[in-house]
């Protein structure tokens, strides 16, 4: 990753830019070189440009380490400033969001974010304009890799009719998008049946963001084609790590309101097994002998 940042003293304005490949314990390491910078002050606008990051690497307990850090530093100041998230594509809008969570229910401002560069600057008080000089100044410039190695998120499907079971192994940073498109693909599955259980082994999601309103539309989708009928489906979700765990937490919340779906999160992946009455040692067994 290649975090940098500017102060404009004049403006009182920390512009901060994040590109390639983002961590959280880099994130940390910036604020801590930020805060002995002669010209810091916990009162400056801060405008970050998440433009050119392309992949996402968020380690909450990092994360919340470094949130607290900040929030330290903002308590020094009466009125602390808005940050303001340049998030103009997909990937940054996502890491955006995954900061907003994170400042849930914390006594400070929350963030806005913005698509564009003069969305952004409005928010901003520099009537010389400086901030967008600083946005295309060369000095900062990086260019992502055309390709990376890290996708948004991947969901393989695996349907085996004799168990009555799909099985969806999620990958990658968990995004709505690529959930709506696992749906897609699943409801037109030839091998697709009412009251089919499902299996979502989440044990390799990096991390992702829960965006309410999005997944509110999307839930409408899935209650109609997983709720379908008069037979009940258990759904499990496989999420062993804090990452995987938050993100099945909230999904399982959401089928409350379904009578014929039953949602389940475990960390134990015997017991994610037992809850759907399959006799294998692993989940990759259950694949392998589907082949």
């Amino acid at each position: 990753m290649t975090v940098s940042f500017k102060i404009l003293a004049k403006e009182d304005i920390v512009y901060f830019r994040y590109s390639g490949h983002i961590r959280a314990g880099e994130t940390k390491a910036l604020l801590a070189k930020l805060t002995v910078d002669p010209d810091y002050h916990p009162k400056l606008q801060q405008l970050a440009d998440f433009t050119e990051v392309v992949s996402v690497e968020l380690d909450y307990a990092k994360a919340m380490q470094a949130m607290r850090t900040t929030l330290a530093e903002l308590k020094q100041v009466d009125y602390p400033p808005t940050p303001i998230y340049l998030a103009p594509t997909d990937v940054a809008m996502s890491f955006a969001k995954m900061i907003c969570h994170l400042w849930d229910g914390l006594p400070m401002p929350q963030p806005i974010i913005c698509e564009t560069t003069d969305e952004a600057l409005r928010y901003l008080d520099d009537p010389d304009d400086r901030v967008r000089q600083v946005i295309s100044s060369p000095l900062l410039h990086y260019s992502p890799p055309q390709k990376t190695e890290r996708p948004l998120m991947a969901i393989d499907l695996a349907l085996q009719l004799q168990r009555n079971l799909v099985i969806m192994v999620w990958s990658g940073i968990v995004n709505d998008d690529q959930s709506a498109e696992a749906l897609q693909t699943y409801a037109t599955h030839p091998d697709a049946r009412i009251g089919q259980d499902i299996l979502s082994d989440m044990s390799g999601v990096e991390t992702g963001y829960f965006d309410l309103p999005k997944r509110l539309a999307l839930q409408a989708s899935l209650d109609r084609v997983l709720g379908l009928g008069d037979k009940t489906r258990t759904i499990v979700y496989f999420a062993p790590t804090p990452q995987s765990q938050e993100l099945a937490d909230q999904y399982a919340a959401l089928w409350d309101a379904t009578p014929s779906v039953t949602a389940h999160v475990t960390e134990n992946e015997a017991e994610a097994l037992a809850l759907l009455k399959i006799t294998a040692g692993s989940i990759a067994e259950v694949l392998d002998r589907n082949e």
